[in-house]
């Protein structure tokens, strides 16, 4: 499946669709990408965004990105709402 995410670009993900034993009706479906692709590095980059706007009440607890996440985050436009941590 490709995506198209506007920051961080095209996104290629596999899923897998696991049907419930005891429910026929529900389903679980799981995305995935390929370790160490841009699509990986891409999802890495949104998940740590969304972990830090989950603790924005809490500004303390918000964590920056992992040292060994090689993902370039920088602006692709003129436009950006980052404010830099002070």
């Amino acid at each position: 499946m490709r995506l198209h995410h506007r920051t961080v670009g095209d996104l290629e993900l596999d899923f897998e669709t696991l049907v419930l034993p005891d429910d026929a009706d529900q389903s679980l479906r799981i995305y995935s990408t390929k370790p160490g692709s841009p699509s990986h590095d891409g999802l890495r980059l949104l998940s740590s965004w969304a972990h830090s706007e989950s603790n924005s009440d809490n500004p303390l607890s918000a964590s920056s990105p992992p040292e060994d996440m090689d993902v370039d985050a920088s602006p692709t436009d003129s436009k950006s709402n980052h404010i830099p941590e002070q």
